[in-house]
Order: C-alpha cells, then structure tokens, then sequence
C-alpha cells in the first residue's frame, strides 16, 4: 500500500535514488517500531544501512526504535 486510507502517500525509503518501499512509525512501550514494507528484497548492506537510519530516527526522538519488516 502506497496511500493510506485517508488519501495521504505513506513516507517512502529511498535507496540509490530509487523509491524501495514505504514506511510507517508506531508507537511502543519501549519506544518507536518502524514497519518497513520493502516492494523488493533488500541486499544486507541495504538492510544494514536502514537499521542504522531507524537508530538515528529513534536518537532525534530521545527515544528506542525497534525495526519491523512486512
């Protein structure tokens, strides 16, 4: 799914300039979950980079973030 259901595009991952997926973030106990929907598999270098983006989004938010795949 690209659109949500109230019509607004979901944030999307970039790799290499190219759209890869989408994105959404969720609230946790523990912090943030970030659910990665990928419309391909993604190299390990690839899925290495992502964790790291999702560490640096949880620090900008003082907080966790835990990532999920689709």
């Amino acid at each position: 799914m690209v659109v949500h259901s109230n019509g607004i595009f979901l944030p999307t991952l970039v790799v290499d300039g190219t759209v890869a997926g989408v994105w959404k973030r969720a609230r946790a106990k523990a912090g943030l979950v970030i659910t990665l929907s990928p419309f391909r598999k993604l190299s390990a270098s690839q899925m290495a980079e992502v964790r790291e983006q999702v560490e640096s989004y949880g620090n900008f938010f003082e907080t966790e973030a835990a990532l999920a795949t689709r």
